[in-house]
């Protein structure tokens, strides 16, 4: 009777559908119900992976992360502190502003972050 019927369905916020990744799925009618929406992609989180996860229409936008290189236990000992990472084309960049340990040096501070 109502076999093979189906119907395009989208469960994402108002405006998502057909933004970025976000697509329509398929509900097929079986015995008098519809089931559920098999396909469909919603939007999630933004990752660094040069698309559209949060489907708002723009790609990457504004990722950046905590970044640091220096040996365990040093981070945010003495002058140590973390930098940042940007996304940039699916990727992340570079390691900006970390102070990793140093040498000591004759300034009163502790440069090689071993408190």
């Amino acid at each position: 009777m109502d076999e093979l019927l189906s119907r395009l369905c989208y469960s994402g916020p108002e405006g998502t559908e057909g933004v970025g990744v976000c697509r329509s799925g398929v509900e097929t009618c079986t015995d008098g119900a519809w089931g559920s929406c098999a396909g469909e992609v919603r939007p999630t989180a933004e990752l660094c992976d040069n698309a559209d996860n949060d489907c708002d229409g723009s790609v990457d936008e504004a990722l950046t992360r905590a970044c640091y290189g220096g040996a365990p236990g040093t981070e945010g000992v003495g002058l140590c502190r973390a930098g940042t990472q940007t996304c940039s084309a699916g990727a992340w960049q570079g390691c900006q502003g970390a102070v990793l340990p140093a040498a000591e040096s004759c300034d009163n501070a502790d440069n090689d972050c071993d408190g």
